[in-house]
């Protein structure tokens, strides 16, 4: 468990789905907006005092409608994802900077990101009549598994790969992977296999996005690196026919995409060998993804 700092600093007391804004954590990180709700928490975009007031993100943990034992879930889903940050390294992934607790409120703090994800970019260009093109994808591809490369090297599957999980920052060209709540170390899957060997489909976390999470993920909680890699080319998919999975993946799980867009053969291969419906017809790794990907 990760430790986490505590602070004597006070903040009002209320509501956990009460707004902050204003408010001075640590009397350090100043809290300017809410930028984002969901069912697990508040994200807010706020300062960093100690570095000349550089942006950062900052998300509450704030659960909401959720019974006790899924709060407690809930909490070490958060929790996790500082744990993550904090031991990975690397330019396409925002920098872990802070988690503490004050008054019972728990708060994750890391790198802002500038930018707009690959779900709102397509949103747009939904909107205007157009989708992502054939090489763009490539490229989304190939950076992002680069991304994926390190972190199953460094023994963490993401679980939750989607466009809307793919920052295209202003200032870059690189893609910036965020979003590790649902993430988790390769040795906690072992060893939950291991605590449920009569049945070790018992006890997993069903995680991920309906549509973009893989069969074996959505329908037993299991996941591997290859649930990351069909996650991946369902969102290239989707950027490519620019729409959601529900309208290319029927009711028993499988992909049935090819008739709705054009691509060339050796791309639509590579895609349906990222998607395939078992682990097994998989690529095994990212890395063995990108090195295909590149001799395309």
């Amino acid at each position: 468990m990760l430790a986490l700092d505590s602070s004597t600093a006070s903040i009002q007391k209320m509501s956990l789905r009460n707004d902050i804004s204003g408010v001075l954590l640590n009397n350090h990180y100043a809290i300017a907006k809410v930028i984002g709700r969901g069912g697990i928490g508040i994200t807010y975009l706020g300062f960093d005092s100690y570095q000349f007031n550089k942006p950062c993100v900052i998300k509450e943990f704030a659960p909401f409608g959720q019974q006790e034992q899924q709060v407690q879930q809930l909490k070490d889903l958060f929790i996790r994802e500082s744990q993550i940050l904090s031991q990975l390294e690397h330019p396409q992934i925002p920098k872990f900077y802070a988690c503490f607790e004050i008054e019972e409120r728990l708060f994750l703090v890391r790198e802002y990101i500038e930018g707009k994800s690959y779900g709102q970019l397509l949103k747009e260009r939904v909107k205007q009549g157009k989708t992502f093109s054939e090489l763009e994808v490539l490229a989304l591809l190939k950076n992002t598994l680069a991304i994926l490369t390190y972190i199953h090297n460094n023994g963490v599957i993401h679980r939750d790969i989607s466009p809307c999980n793919i920052m295209q920052p202003t200032d870059g060209e690189l893609p910036i992977l965020i979003d590790f709540g649902v993430g988790k170390k390769c040795d906690d899957l072992l060893q939950e296999k291991t605590d449920n060997s009569t049945n070790h489909y018992d006890n997993y976390t069903l995680v991920g996005k309906i549509g973009y999470a893989s069969p074996e993920q959505l329908r037993f909680g299991k996941c591997s690196a290859c649930s990351d890699l069909y996650s991946l080319g369902i969102s290239a998919i989707a950027l490519l026919i620019g729409k959601h999975p529900s309208e290319f993946i029927n009711y028993d799980l499988q992909s049935q995409w090819h008739n709705k867009v054009t691509v060339s053969e050796n791309l639509a291969e590579f895609i349906s060998k990222l998607t395939a419906y078992t682990p097994k017809q998989r690529y095994q790794s990212a890395e063995e993804a990108l090195v295909d990907l590149e001799s395309l």
